[in-house]
Parts: structure tokens; sequence; C-alpha cells
């Protein structure tokens, strides 16, 4: 019987480009929430300046004399699988190339952003009390005052 010597020549399809391209240095994550600078809230008359972080983080879990309106937690529950859905496109758009991923987490980024912003404006129960009401010129708004905290919330990449 003879034995037959075949040679086997190794041909790079873009493996190890589209390797590299993966693994190369940049950004790994999105942060969406009060990120970076996000600046100072406007004190009442006569009270301690606070950041707007420090706001964010009264509202979302609550201090001794408020409750908690967690609109970070609750956006991304209640939208964890429409979350899970677009990530999972936008990961195939970059690893088809049709994508960069710094674009696709801004895409992301963009989209739970907006989902936070639904958050706050979705009325998070308790209700404010009369006081808080009255003490906010008649709004009847939790998590809304002046719009700040709003208006803060942003995304950024994590290096």
């Amino acid at each position: 019987m003879a034995f037959f010597k075949k040679r086997f020549k190794e041909v790079d399809y873009g493996y190890d480009d589209f390797k590299k391209s993966i693994m190369q240095k940049g950004a790994s994550a999105v942060k969406v929430g009060i990120v970076g600078e996000s600046g100072s809230y406007d004190p009442e008359q006569g009270q301690e300046a606070l950041t707007v972080a420090q706001v964010a983080s009264f509202m979302e879990f609550g201090t001794a004399t408020a409750p908690e309106r967690p609109f970070m937690r609750l956006a991304i529950l209640n939208n964890s699988e429409e979350i899970a859905k677009l990530a999972k496109v936008l990961t195939a758009k970059v690893l088809t190339g049709e994508m960069s991923r710094e674009k696709a987490m801004g895409v992301l980024g963009e989209f739970v952003k907006s989902k936070m912003v639904q958050s706050i404006d979705s009325n998070i129960p308790p209700p404010n009390e009369p006081s808080t009401i009255r003490a906010k010129g008649g709004k009847n708004k939790p998590l809304i005052n002046t719009g700040q905290l709003r208006s803060s919330i942003d995304w950024e990449l994590d290096e």
C-alpha cells in the first residue's frame, strides 16, 4: 500500500487582521448616567452646594428623608431585552466591519441614555409629598425640579 504525501498550504483569509482589529486598543465599555464632569447642582437658598452626581445618587437610592426613585436601575431593568438585542446587532456590525467599535458603543450609549431620560419623565412613584410640591412652586413631578438632573444624563466611552 502506498502512502501519499500531500503538502498543505496555510492560507490566511483575514483572520489575523480580524483578530488584531477586535483586540485593538480603544474603548472597552460605555458608561451611561451622570458621567464625567457633570457640574454642580444649583442649591436652594441656604443649602450646601452639591454635585449633580450626588443629587442623582440621593434620587436613585433615597436618603433618610426622601424615598428612592431608581431612574437608572429601572431604565436598565425595564429595557434589558431591547438593550441586549441592540448590543447583538451592533456587535455583528462591528465584526463585519460595517461599524467601528467606538461608533457602536456610542449608539448603545445614546439608546440607554434615552431610556434613562424616559425613566425620569415617567413619574416614578411615590408621588411628591405636599411639602415638596409647595417647595417646588406647585410642580408635582418627582425627579424634576429645574431639569438639571435630566439634562445631565449622558454617556462616555471607557478606555
